[in-house]
């Protein structure tokens, strides 16, 4: 997401004060660094709000108004393959997919979208209340973020059947912005931050912590808002593709084994 532009840079000094990763120390919660497999060339004009692995492709969803877009990418080369775009006063958010087709959230138009990708255009499906920040998907079941610290699944019928509270110890974690539902987990990029959150998707609770500083290190980012962004899962390789906003590259990463299970968690 994009908020506050003006005070970005005060936003970002408040967040620095207390460091994710540190917080996680006191809390013994196992913090990995993920392993890069490959290095895959992107599109550094994307504002990248949504990333998923499909059928052999990566899609993507792009926000900004008059920027807004959904994308089909070589998950070799990264060549966008296919584009299109949205209404100029829509702002694109999450991307998921479902057997029933490919869903694009919008930030604040409170419109879901479906992709219409035979006729390259988008059908309004539902519309919901707040801000759209995440979208993914298991089954035929959808997972929403808006920004606080709650996930919101969605059945079929685009109804809420269940929400939890992610918790990171007993503090809650709010900023929750692309997310990917990978069996009994939920990876979560978290807005200005460089590390993404492993959480339980039974009880909201963060069981593992992905270092990605390096990464964003090696993206040398340009400004403020080419923040980390973008969780894809394949499952063929069992690895994460992840990116961010502008950047030059998406990254092939091993997935990070988990020192023991959340049921043998307290």
């Amino acid at each position: 997401m994009i908020r506050f532009n003006f005070f970005s840079p005060v936003l970002i000094f408040i967040l620095s004060l207390c460091p994710i990763s540190s917080f996680a120390q006191t809390q013994k919660i196992e913090t990995v660094k993920p392993k890069i497999m490959a290095v895959i060339p992107h599109d550094e004009t994307a504002f990248t709000q949504g990333l998923l692995y499909q059928n052999g492709f990566l899609f993507e969803s792009t926000g900004m108004y008059g920027a807004s877009s959904f994308r089909k990418v070589s998950a070799s080369n990264g060549q966008i393959l296919k584009q299109i775009n949205l209404e100029s006063k829509y702002f694109g958010e999450g991307l998921a997919w479902t057997p029933q087709g490919f869903y694009l959230l919008t930030w604040k138009s409170g419109i879901l979208f479906q992709v219409d990708t035979a006729k390259n255009k988008f059908n309004i499906v539902t519309r919901y209340k707040g801000e759209g920040w995440g979208l993914s998907s298991q089954h035929k079941n959808l997972l929403m973020s808006n920004g606080s610290d709650t996930l919101y699944f969605l059945g079929p019928d685009f109804k809420v059947f269940k929400k939890i509270s992610v918790r990171l110890g007993q503090k809650p974690v709010s900023r929750l912005n692309e997310i990917e539902w990978v069996g009994d987990f939920i990876f979560a990029n978290l807005w200005y931050e460089t590390e993404i959150l492993r959480i339980d998707a039974r009880s909201g609770r963060v069981v593992q912590i992905l270092d990605c500083s390096e990464l964003v290190r090696m993206e040398k980012p340009k400004n403020l808002d080419c923040v980390l962004n973008g969780i894809a899962y394949r499952e063929d390789k069992n690895t994460l593709v992840l990116t961010g906003k502008y950047w030059r590259h998406y990254y092939e990463v091993g997935m990070p084994p988990l020192a023991s299970s959340p049921a043998s968690r307290p």
